[in-house]
């Protein structure tokens, strides 16, 4: 198993670290781009560990952190850069995505590049796959882990919004860290102004590539409920649900163990089975 690192330039010049998983010994069957989760980043959890998995069966797996995603090269795990953080926004990730996808040619073995490549994105970055990969003719299949539907629904509302805009910045408290994580207004204004193009429901309607939708029954961060969305606004989906396993499919941060979780193992089943199809 061979794990390379690169870093690549994102949005603003801000720049990604990126890291490819690949199995020499394994027979090619294409490249995995995998799309970490809001206050997420490519080293959280089970993500090394399930690109590991990916690699043995025959794919690059590539895991990068989204530009803005608060993290920086020198702590690629930490929240650190919380000025890039407040920056961010949903057109700065579909960017970034786009540049991964670009640098393919640069990242992974020429021998996977004549292979179908795959989009697959956890959560929000379930939904920055579904819009860049359903309008990019070189990702062939998306697949998604606990993906929203609409990114409308993830903003403040009412009193709250009317605050945020007075303001200039809400916080959002991360639990794990004890962190409060800073959002400019320009986040909703950017969605505003590009809220067509930011429309999953509009993007994936009609799509004919094959898609893999699967979600947690108890999820609690992304009502079940959005996934049935995605299935029924795709003919092409193939919905699998598992009852447990949470956002998160039973992984956490750290994950020190060499298996992947219940549910993430019974996920990455699923994924070859799709992949094989």
């Amino acid at each position: 198993m061979v794990r390379i690192e690169h870093s690549i330039t994102g949005s603003n010049g801000r720049p990604m670290g990126v890291n490819v998983h690949v199995d020499r010994m394994a027979e090619v069957r294409g490249v995995l781009i995998f799309c970490h989760g809001y206050k997420g980043f490519k080293d959280w959890g089970c993500w090394s560990l399930l690109g590991d998995r990916f690699a043995s069966k025959g794919y690059a797996f590539v895991r990068f952190n989204f530009s803005h995603n608060g993290t920086t090269p020198e702590h690629p795990a930490q929240f650190t850069a919380l000025e890039a953080f407040a920056e961010n926004n949903y057109s700065i990730e579909v960017e970034d995505l786009r540049r991964i996808i670009d640098a393919v040619p640069d990242l992974v073995p020429k021998r996977y590049q004549r292979k179908p490549l795959t989009l697959l994105g956890h959560s929000r970055g379930g939904g920055i796959a579904l819009l860049t990969g359903a309008r990019d003719a070189r990702v062939d299949r998306i697949m998604t882990f606990s993906s929203v539907s609409d990114f409308s629904l993830r903003f403040p509302v009412d009193d709250a919004l009317e605050k945020w805009k007075s303001d200039g910045v809400f916080y959002a408290h991360n639990a794990r860290t004890g962190q409060s994580l800073p959002h400019k207004i320009q986040w909703f204004e950017d969605f505003v102004e590009n809220e067509e193009k930011l429309s999953i429901r509009n993007a994936i309607y009609g799509m004919q590539k094959p898609l893999l939708v699967v979600h947690a029954a108890d999820d609690q961060a992304v009502h079940l409920s959005e996934a049935l969305r995605l299935s029924r606004w795709c003919a092409t989906a193939e919905l699998r649900l598992i009852q447990e396993g949470g956002h998160t499919l039973g992984s956490k941060h750290p994950w020190a163990h060499t298996e992947l979780p219940e549910a993430m193992q019974r996920v990455f089943d699923y994924c070859l089975i799709f992949l094989k199809s």
